[in-house]
């Protein structure tokens, strides 16, 4: 039996962002839908290490996890970067196409991300 109620854990909120670089952070990532209709190539560059996990609520440990979601809405790449302190494992672009990735906490201040 699959209790519903216990799979709803977060809320999301959705950031547009200009078409423009940007920086996300710690805080827009947790439960993070971003749209970006861009008109050229745009990179978004991650908070760092320390930042997002500060961003975590309380209790969080190594391990911790969430799931943020970039939709490029053109026919141009969006492509993750990582701030410092931050891994990025996997495919890092998006373009005119949703990418999801997985942020887990390494340590106190290092954190992986993974395309999902």
């Amino acid at each position: 039996k699959v209790n519903v109620k216990d799979s709803l854990t977060s809320k999301s909120t959705v950031t547009a962002l200009t078409d423009a670089a940007s920086t996300l952070t710690g805080a827009q990532l947790i439960g993070g839908i971003f749209t970006i209709t861009p008109t050229v190539a745009r990179i978004l560059t991650t908070d760092t290490g320390t930042a997002i996990v500060a961003a975590l609520p309380a209790g969080n440990v190594d391990g911790s996890s969430y799931v943020f979601t970039v939709v490029s809405l053109a026919a141009f790449d969006v492509s993750l970067a990582a701030g410092v302190d931050v891994t990025l494992v996997g495919n890092l672009i998006a373009n005119n196409v949703s990418a999801s990735f997985k942020v887990v906490r390494n340590t106190a201040t290092t954190v992986t991300i993974y395309r999902m």
